[in-house]
């Protein structure tokens, strides 16, 4: 693929691939065609550059969109909780409910994480359990953060311990 200086480079190009194809009477008419077929090449450009800039706000809406969910889904779940607390206490406290912090390696962006995190299969599988020990460590690992979730562990009593008082 050719690539150009400029804006001019490229009309210059233009221009001279023009006036070689085409097979018109006089130099009038032919400058007079390029000059409509530049313009029309400029049009389709600022179109395309256009699309562009309208799907590039469409991609900070859907990430807009995907942020206000994760938070939603964080605040319903410690909605569940705390309503699984309320029943519990209710009905004589037949299940225990623990709340258990675990972390986990967010990938930021994979393109960023060194090679030495990835496992290759057919696409790169990113070591995880690696870049967890090694941030916890106090390595920097580019790409990656780890994260802090809370995780609901529901475990029925049995009949022995409910008979015992447990």
């Amino acid at each position: 693929m050719k690539t150009f200086e400029n804006e001019f480079d490229v009309f210059d190009d233009l221009t001279t691939r023009l006036l070689n194809n085409l097979n018109l009477p006089n130099e009038e008419q032919n400058q007079d065609r390029i000059k409509e077929l530049v313009d029309s090449m400029c049009g389709q450009a600022f179109f395309i550059e256009s699309i562009i800039e309208f799907v590039e706000k469409e991609i900070e809406k859907l990430k807009a969109t995907k942020d206000s969910l994760n938070a939603s889904i964080e605040t319903n779940m410690n909605k569940l909780f705390e309503k699984i607390i309320q029943i519990n206490i209710l009905y004589g406290k037949i299940n225990k409910i623990a709340l258990r912090e675990s972390t986990r390696v967010e990938i930021l962006n994979e393109e960023d994480i060194p090679e030495e995190y990835k496992e290759k299969i057919v696409t790169y599988k990113i070591d995880k359990k690696r870049i967890s020990d090694d941030i916890k460590i106090g390595k920097i690992v580019s790409g990656a953060s780890l994260q802090t979730f809370g995780n609901i562990h529901y475990k029925k009593k049995s009949l022995a311990e409910l008979k015992k008082g447990v």
